[in-house]
């Protein structure tokens, strides 16, 4: 299941994602965009959690 969830950005923030995708850059859509940089923020606080066998385990990566 895919949820939606809608962002309110000032007009620079919104310009600057514009540029992001194409024809200006190189994702697709907002959408691709926001989910890539969420991904890698997901990723890079996952590397970060400490990697002892009897706490939890690493959180799943997030799928499209």
């Amino acid at each position: 299941m895919v949820d939606t969830i809608n962002v309110r950005l000032p007009e620079k923030l919104r310009e600057f994602v514009e540029k992001q995708t194409r024809p200006h850059g190189t994702y697709e859509s907002v959408s691709e965009y926001i989910r890539a940089l969420i991904r890698e923020d997901y990723e890079r606080q996952a590397a970060q959690m400490p990697q002892d066998k009897d706490s939890n385990p690493k959180p799943q990566k997030p799928t499209k």
